[in-house]
């Protein structure tokens, strides 16, 4: 139970953290990019960010599964579903009708994107634990607790 929530924790502070981070960066490289308020309505900008918000969506339920250690992605669905909640407050608080498709392509981007780093995530340490099997080592039990 606490390493689920701290793999979910830990999912939302990657992404967030690393989204604070680009937008820094863009910031920087793109004159202009944002106006005094953080907005922007630059479309190439809007662009770049929903490409690294997706990778970084995806890199946070990397970190999620990582960390869960679960063989399911129950942490990182509900890591997915908190995202899609916290994005929709965030477009809601900040609509603008002229940022729409924008809004739209975050909400239908992030969850496939998280899920699928943390399917890459199992997959990985599934692929690793079957070639130690076919070596002859045996993974210890996991304990109730």
């Amino acid at each position: 139970m606490i390493r689920s929530v701290l793999a979910i924790v830990a999912g939302v502070v990657t992404i967030g953290v690393l989204a604070g981070a680009g937008d820094s960066v863009m910031g920087l490289v793109v004159r202009g990019a944002f106006d005094a308020h953080g907005f922007s309505g630059n479309s190439k900008v809007l662009l770049a960010m929903l490409v690294y918000m997706t990778v970084f969506s995806w890199f946070g339920g990397w970190v999620t599964a990582w960390i869960a250690r679960r063989g399911d992605l129950r942490d990182v669905r509900i890591l997915a579903g908190i995202q899609f909640v916290m994005t929709l407050a965030a477009n809601v608080m900040l609509y603008d009708r002229r940022l729409l498709w924008f809004y739209a392509a975050g909400l239908v981007l992030t969850i496939p994107a998280i899920v699928a780093g943390g399917h890459w995530r199992l997959a990985a340490g599934e692929k690793r634990l079957g070639m130690a099997e076919e070596e002859g080592f045996e993974p210890p039990s996991e304990s109730p607790h």
